[in-house]
């Protein structure tokens, strides 16, 4: 299985029981539009494809930094963290931090995060 599949399904099962405002909607059709707004935008970087569908997963699931180091590499890990509030801090702090780690980011955590905004237009 490549590494893009099973980013894919590792999200899906890690998201499972999370549905969408809707209270309907499976969560992963949210990951699944901001990978394909990639595609759409040219984008084959495995890494970064993976990272779409993981975007999400610290912030929504007991998923760990670590835990997607290990099983995706580093790039992948980091462009997740970039994209992950950190929950330890109080709501505003939380807010004032992402803001300026988005500032900070790379251009592919970016581009990831402008199609997560998207994908939810």
């Amino acid at each position: 299985m490549s590494k893009f599949q099973s980013a894919e399904n590792f999200a899906k099962e890690r998201h499972s029981a999370i549905t969408r405002k809707d209270g309907v909607t499976p969560y992963h059709e949210h990951l699944s539009g901001v990978v394909a707004r990639l595609k759409n935008l040219g984008v084959t970087d495995e890494d970064v494809l993976c990272a779409a569908w993981l975007h999400d997963i610290i912030e929504d699931t007991n998923t760990t930094f670590d835990d997607i180091d290990k099983r995706f590499g580093s790039k992948v890990s980091v462009l997740v963290l970039a994209l992950s509030k950190d929950k330890t801090l109080s709501k505003s702090r939380q807010e004032e931090q992402y803001v300026r780690q988005l500032r900070e980011a790379s251009f592919d955590a970016k581009l990831i995060k402008l199609c997560d905004i998207s994908a939810n237009l």
